[in-house]
């Protein structure tokens, strides 16, 4: 079983537009959210220069792409859209409410300026 993932960007103005590309981050505990992100490409992210995604948007990290493990058969979708079954907790699915909520707070504290951010999930909370 794999651990739930966040998907997580650099905030603009953090690096350069070319590196704004969407890691996948294992989350393997959400009771204790790490100062420093470590993707599945091996980059480690400061979590206060970070926009965290509520869904695939953007370029991906080929790196993180690559090396991700990939969800149980039964998850993916078919061609009429749905699922053989409710995805199961913790094989690549998002967290849940609880865990996000933690994340995005753990975010807030360490943002100086977190309206600054705009097309993330950050914002849509307040």
């Amino acid at each position: 079983m794999t651990a739930p993932i966040l998907l997580v960007r650099y905030r603009v103005g953090v690096v350069g537009e070319s590196r704004r590309v969407v890691h996948v981050v294992p989350l393997a505990d959400a009771d204790a959210i790490p100062e420093v992100l470590a993707t599945y490409c091996g980059e480690r992210i400061p979590l206060g220069t970070v926009d965290l995604l509520d869904r695939p948007r953007g370029m991906p990290c080929t790196s993180c792409l690559a090396i991700a493990p990939l969800p149980a058969v039964d998850d993916l979708p078919k061609r009429d859209g749905s699922t053989a079954l409710p995805p199961r907790r913790g094989e690549h699915t998002p967290p849940d409410q609880h865990v996000m909520q933690r994340v995005l707070d753990a975010l807030r504290r360490s943002l100086t300026h977190d309206a600054a951010i705009s097309g993330s999930i950050v914002g849509a909370h307040r």
